[in-house]
Formats: C-alpha cells, sequence, structure tokens
C-alpha cells in the first residue's frame, strides 16, 4: 500500500544505518500477493469521491463530533484535534522545507472551493504572520530531552537552500514570495 503519509514509499525504502527493518514494524504492509491471497483490496477513497474538509466536518458534526475551540494549525478548528504538539512541529518543519505551512495548505483548499478568492487567501495569511509554534516546540523538547537552541540547530540543516536565501542582514527570505510586506 502506497497511500497517504507513506508518500509512495515502504517500510524498505527508509532502511540505512540507524533505522533497521526490525524498528520499521508498524510500517511494514502485507506485500500484495498475500493481500491478494485473503481477498484484501486496498480502496483509495479519493479516487471515488472529491474531498472536501468542511464538507467532511458537516457530516461529522451531523453524527456528533465536536471541534475544538480553535485550530491546533492551520485554519480548520476541526483537524488534528486528535494530535499533540508534535502536529505543529511536523507543519512547522513543512516552513523550512518548503516555504509554506498547513495553513498554507488549508487556504489552497478554500480558494480551490470557491470559499475564498486568492486575495483573501494572502491576506489571511498576512494576517496570521509567522507560524513559530514555540509552545509545541518547548513541549517536543521537553519529550525528546532537547534545548530549543539544540532543536533548532537540528533543524535548520533541513531548510531547503534552494528556496531559502539569507539577506545582508542575516534573514532568511524566500524570493519570489507572494506576499511582498511579509515580516521575515
Amino acid at each position: 500500500m502506497r497511500y497517504g503519509a507513506t508518500g509512495r514509499t515502504t517500510a524498505k525504502d527508509w532502511i540505512d544505518s540507524e533505522l533497521s527493518m526490525r524498528d520499521l514494524q508498524p510500517y511494514q504492509w502485507p506485500s500484495e500477493d498475500e493481500l491478494s491471497t485473503v481477498g484484501v483490496r486496498p480502496v483509495f477513497l479519493g479516487y471515488f469521491f472529491k474531498w472536501d474538509a468542511m464538507e467532511t466536518f458537516r457530516i461529522a458534526k451531523e453524527h456528533g463530533f465536536e471541534s475544538a475551540s480553535q485550530p491546533k494549525v492551520g485554519i480548520y478548528e476541526f483537524a488534528d484535534i486528535d494530535d499533540s504538539f508534535v502536529i505543529a512541529v511536523h507543519h512547522y518543519m513543512k516552513w523550512l522545507k518548503y516555504g509554506f505551512t498547513r495553513t498554507w495548505d488549508n487556504i489552497a483548499l478554500e480558494i480551490r472551493a470557491g470559499r475564498l478568492s486568492r486575495e483573501e487567501g494572502l491576506n489571511r495569511i498576512k494576517s496570521l504572520g509567522q507560524e513559530y509554534p514555540r509552545e509545541a516546540i518547548q513541549d517536543f523538547c521537553r519529550y525528546v530531552g532537547y534545548t530549543e537552541d539544540d532543536f533548532v540547530g537540528v533543524i535548520e540543516r533541513f531548510r531547503n537552500p534552494s528556496i531559502w536565501s539569507k539577506s545582508n542582514d542575516g534573514v532568511w527570505r524566500i524570493e519570489g514570495f507572494p506576499i511582498s510586506e511579509w515580516s521575515w
């Protein structure tokens, strides 16, 4: 199975000098032959209906789902509510690696669904500004036994140099960023 979080990889793709197949046991799927033999056929629901976060939320609410009072990350108060501090750290890493965050993901969905214009979306991102999840990072650091400085030192190694550049004043920026008045 090569859908969702595995990103079209299998556990075998992750093995290196630090990760063994045993370490990755929870991520090992039965082979396609094994699944076929017992009559299991994986189905990716995206092939059958268009995903719409707001519509899914509406249906879930009709069946008793309760959202959080505010978003954990992004703009949806109903997403990621069962997750710990790790989700905010994960989405902050997307900022360094790809130059966008969960908020950008959510706003892109809203623009594609016709609920926001591009201008409204960019204005919303601008009003939210930098999304450094300090509290989640502090929780993560306590959990793994790192200082915040150590953590920042590690994650900075993953900043994507093909999109980020350091200006003469020592500030990281993304050239051609869609919000000209962005506070770096």
